[in-house]
Formats: C-alpha cells, structure tokens, sequence
C-alpha cells in the first residue's frame, strides 16, 4: 500500500482504517490503476475485467475493477473515448499555423462536449439498472495527483443517490402466477456513485447494493483521484 501524505488522503486512510477494526469483511487498500487513469480505495482485491459498452450511440471499451464485500458492489469504471469520434479533421501543414489556435479552442470544445455525453449516458445508465430514480445529484471536485499522490488540480464531477427495486427477474414459470408475468425483486437496491472526466477519459465511481453502508461507500467514492 502507498504511504499517503497529504491531507484528505491521509484522514480518509485513518477513517478507513478504523471501520476496517470494526468491520473486518472490509479490508481496505488503495489501488493505482495507472494505464486506466485513476487511484482509488478499494475494501478488497478487485477483479479486472473490460467489456463493450455502448455510450448514447458511442461503442466503447470500459476498464473495470470491482470487488464484493457484504452483498455490496463497489466498482470503478474508466473509459478512454475514441478522438476520432470528436469529427475533428486533421489539418494539412499549411493551413496549421493561422488556425492552430482556434483549431485547438474547437477541438476542446468537442472534447469537453463529447466528455459530457458520455458521462450523461453512464450515469443514466446506472440508475436504469436500477430501475430507479435518483434521489439526489451535487457537484464535487475530484483530486488529480501526481504519481506520489501530491494533489496537482482538481476536476469537475457529480455525485449522486438513488434507488430501485432493481433488475427483474426471470419470467415466471406456468403455476407459479399470471401468465408471462414477470416478477420482481421486492428488495430496494441503493446506488452512491462519483462521474468525472478530463480529458479524452470518463470514470465512474459507483456502489450497489440493498441497504449501502454509507460511512463504507463514503470512503470508497470521496478516494477516486484522476493521475496527472
């Protein structure tokens, strides 16, 4: 486990710790995932896997790392989006110079559009799996850190709540009730989760599960730091 440092890392490993003594399931350690972009406190040793996704009409692969402690999910989600989606031509020698400057301001632009986009498509599509609602949505800041983890900037994002009874279940079998009636998990299921993005990169921060501890599913979203 890195050493932490400075302020907020450092009183979020302290509070970790002491949750880990009264919570021994969780078993708290930071995890750098340099080539996806980001450091996080994860309460386990996380599974990686990557799967296609489809983002608003944007196909593109997302870089997962997950673990499962107490019937809750707590998993991080990076994408690197596609440049050439931006539509941004690539300009010949000629004619960089007099436009470089504004070529650059679109092509921001267009970044920061596409940023949005794909953003609003993960967190919609969160909460649709919930079958939910969100309950509540405020901006945050998210640290970006170097590679000792000095705080160097920080980043827009969101947090939000919510809930739903989540996925449905399989349709029911003859016998058992209605015709082709499709039953439904009673259980409410929470979600806690942290969006941002700079860059050509996304992220999502997210916890599920009936009945979150919070206190736990505070610690893992408020550690997400973007890498330099």
């Amino acid at each position: 486990m890195d050493r932490f440092k400075h302020g907020r890392i450092g009183r979020a490993l302290v509070f970790a710790l002491a949750l880990s003594a009264c919570s021994p399931a969780f078993n708290w350690r930071e995890v750098q995932a340099g080539d996806d972009g980001y450091r996080v406190m994860l309460p386990g040793k996380p599974s990686h896997l990557q799967r296609r996704i489809n983002l608003d009409g944007l196909d593109v692969e997302m870089s997962m790392r997950a673990v499962e402690v107490e019937g809750m999910s707590f998993a991080v989600g990076s994408i690197r989006l596609p440049m050439g989606a931006l539509g941004v031509p690539g300009l010949p020698g000629a004619a960089a110079g007099a436009q470089g400057a504004q070529t650059s301001r679109h092509t921001d632009a267009l970044a920061a559009s596409q940023r949005e986009r794909a953003l609003a498509a993960m967190r919609a599509q969160m909460v649709r799996n919930l079958r939910g609602v969100e309950q509540s949505a405020e901006p945050v800041e998210v640290p970006i850190v170097d590679g000792a983890g000095q705080v160097r900037g920080r980043v827009d994002g969101w947090q939000v709540e919510a809930h739903g009874p989540g996925p449905a279940a399989k349709a029911a079998s003859p016998g058992s009730g209605a015709a082709g009636e499709t039953q439904r998990d009673a259980r409410r299921i929470e979600m806690l989760a942290r969006f941002a993005g700079r860059g050509d990169r996304v992220w999502q921060a997210v916890v599920i599960g009936p009945l979150i501890d919070r206190e736990q599913a505070k610690v893992f979203v408020e550690s997400l730091r973007v890498i330099e």
